[in-house]
C-alpha cells in the first residue's frame, strides 16, 4: 500500500464515532437534503457514462458502499439497475446500515459495486478486499475519486493518488482497468477535482 494515510484511530469504536460525528451534523443534514437532486443528477451522469462505455447494463445487481443518503442509489435505479447503498450511519431508506470493512454478502454476489467513500476507509486494504470478495467474476467496480491533498477534509482517512490507486487495483487484485475520466460532470464547485475510475474483475488473471 503506497496511499498516503494521514489519520489514525485508537480503535474501530473512534473511527466509527468521528465517522458518525460529522454525518450527524444538523448543518451538513440541512446541506445534504438541499442538494441531493443536483447530486443525484451528478451520479446519473457518471453511470450513463458507464452505461455507454458498456461497464453497467439495465438489471445489474449493484450495491454502492459509503452510500450515505442514497443518491447514487435513486440514480441508479432510474437507470433500471437493481441497486443497495450501505452506509455506518444511513439516511435514507436506498441505504441500509453495514460497515463496509464486513459486509454481510456472499461472495461474488454484484455485478457493479460503486464507492466515493474509499478515503474514508479506516483499512483501505479491506475496504478493497470486501469490495473484490462481492463483485462477480467479470463484474465491474467505478469509484469517484477526489485525489489530491486539497480534497483532504475532516473525515478523510487517505490521502488519494490516481495512479496509486490504478498501481493497487492492477497489480494487487489484477482488476483491468477500463476507463480513467476526469472530465464527468462534477460534483462539488470550486477547486474539488474528481476522477472516475473503472476496473473488470477476473480478465487479467492468467496474465501474471
Amino acid at each position: 500500500m503506497t496511499l498516503k494515510k494521514i489519520r489514525e484511530y485508537e480503535s474501530k469504536e473512534k473511527y466509527i464515532q468521528h465517522q458518525i460525528s460529522k454525518t450527524s451534523q444538523p448543518k451538513l443534514l440541512k446541506h445534504l437534503k438541499g442538494k441531493s437532486k443536483g447530486r443525484e443528477a451528478v451520479f446519473k451522469d457518471h453511470f450513463e457514462y458507464a452505461m455507454n462505455y458498456g461497464c453497467l447494463k439495465a438489471g445489474y445487481k449493484a450495491l454502492c458502499m459509503g452510500a450515505r443518503s442514497g443518491e447514487e442509489v435513486r440514480a441508479l435505479k432510474s437507470l433500471r439497475v437493481d441497486a443497495i447503498g450501505i452506509d455506518l450511519y444511513p439516511l435514507s431508506k436506498d441505504v441500509i446500515e453495514m460497515d463496509f470493512l464486513d459486509l454481510r454478502y456472499e461472495g461474488e454476489t454484484f455485478d457493479m459495486i460503486y464507492s466515493n467513500s474509499m478515503d474514508h476507509a479506516m483499512d483501505l486494504d479491506g475496504f478493497l478486499e470486501e469490495a473484490f470478495r462481492c463483485l462477480k467474476n467479470k463484474g465491474f467496480i467505478i469509484f469517484d475519486v477526489f485525489p489530491g491533498e486539497g480534497n483532504v477534509g475532516e473525515c478523510e482517512v487517505y490521502e488519494l493518488d490516481v495512479l496509486e490507486i490504478i498501481k493497487l487495483m492492477c497489480d494487487d487484485f489484477f482488476m483491468e482497468l477500463c476507463s480513467v475520466n476526469a472530465k464527468l460532470k462534477r460534483m462539488y464547485r470550486g477547486d474539488h477535482k474528481e476522477t472516475q475510475l473503472i476496473f473488470r474483475k477476473g480478465t487479467q488473471e492468467n496474465k501474471k
